[in-house]
């Protein structure tokens, strides 16, 4: 498939803004296109099954029906899917407009309009242009948003229109971020190093929130899971302080998450809180964190770390003390343990450890007892 470009010279060398698909895609089969109401037909047959399966709450055959040519793509989606295991919509809807675009008979673009409901809550709403292509065996498959591609040394910035500057900055700030966390994270030589990192831009919040998963409703800047694209609402990247500042808490779970196949499931309030610590050179240091959470020890309003540890559980009813607590123990690991003893703690985790056998085996005490210090420390 040739592809319809767009260049603009940039301040930032060697950077091309480029017109093009989610990721770079496989070229189409040649041959001439289907009438285009056919083509739309067929597509919308496939959005048909693609709903009756929200319904179901069967993610394998959602996913039956999604292009997996594209690793960050493909694992987006398969979390999207799964969260159908935890919450089904009593209603949803894939309406596909009229095809706006297309090349040979490999794939199409067209406005399409997704709109579901929960029980007891209220209509939402999502409409983008998105991209489907042909298989030869599979027929149309969903491949998600048509994005506008910005390349740069090791990013790859996928944008809507109108976001070229918000493009540009997140590409020519995140180098420097990711030198900055992958030298905490003692991974300067790790093939994570070397490895194009793709960063997804939304206008809107609901947008963002509609690509995680759709019964997501909490407010949010900025998403990372493993083999994810890092995505941002594009409002915090609008200058390259905000950037930074997002962009390293981001960058802190794409870190952590390279530390073992078990990364995920370790302790919410960790999790936020090496991310936080990660974003620390950008955000002034932990001041307004230790201010805080100081504030907590004293009022005797602290939580207890079992209560924050759940992102599907009581956790998500006590965000700030997550971020803030979680950001001031990682802080006090970090600053009595240092940097690599930090990164092992996470590790063991990572690799399947319990808190208690990664805190016995690294640090060499109970969490009881770590606990224990660190709330000693704040009454200094």
């Amino acid at each position: 498939m040739t592809l319809r470009r767009l260049l603009i010279v940039l301040a930032l060398p060697a950077v091309c803004l480029a017109q093009a698909t989610t990721t770079p895609q496989a070229p189409p089969p040649a041959g001439a296109a289907a009438p285009v109401d056919a083509r739309h037909a067929e597509v919308q047959a496939a959005a048909d099954a693609m709903a009756k399966a929200v319904l179901a709450g069967d993610g394998g055959a959602y996913l039956a029906h999604v292009w997996r040519g594209n690793a960050e793509w493909a694992r987006e989606q398969d979390n999207w899917a799964l969260d159908l295991t935890r919450k089904v919509p009593a209603e949803f809807s894939f309406t596909v407009g009229e095809v706006a675009d297309g090349e040979g008979a490999g794939w199409i673009d067209a406005p399409v309009t997704q709109k579901w409901l929960f029980t007891g809550g209220k209509e939402r709403t999502q409409s983008f242009t998105a991209r489907f292509l042909r298989d030869a065996d599979k027929g149309w498959l969903y491949a998600g948003e048509k994005w506008n591609v910005l390349e740069a040394a090791g990013v790859r910035v996928l944008f809507e229109d109108g976001q070229e500057e918000h493009a540009r900055i997140v590409a020519e700030v995140l180098p420097d971020v990711r030198k900055h966390v992958l030298g905490e994270f003692g991974m300067l030589e790790a093939p994570i190093a070397s490895r194009v990192q793709e960063v997804k831009l939304y206008k809107s919040m609901r947008h963002l929130q509609h690509s995680i998963y759709l019964s997501y409703t909490d407010g949010l800047g900025g998403w990372n899971e493993p083999g994810e694209a890092i995505k941002l609402l594009s409002g915090g990247v609008r200058d390259t302080g905000g950037a930074r500042m997002l962009l390293g808490h981001e960058y802190g779970h794409v870190a952590t998450f390279e530390l073992g196949p078990k990364a995920n499931e370790i302790p919410w309030w960790a999790l936020e809180g090496v991310a936080e610590l990660s974003a620390e050179e950008y955000a002034g240091g932990r001041k307004t964190t230790q201010a805080r959470v100081h504030g907590w020890a004293e009022a005797g309003k602290l939580i207890d770390w079992s209560r924050l540890a759940d992102f599907h559980g009581e956790a998500t009813q006590h965000y700030d003390w997550v971020y803030r607590q979680g950001h001031h123990m990682l802080g006090y690991i970090d600053d009595t343990y240092g940097h690599q003893k930090r990164t092992a703690w996470l590790g063991a985790m990572a690799q399947g450890a319990t808190i208690d056998d990664a805190t016995a085996g690294v640090l060499g005490l109970t969490f009881g007892e770590l606990d224990a210090q660190w709330r000693a420390s704040l009454e200094k």
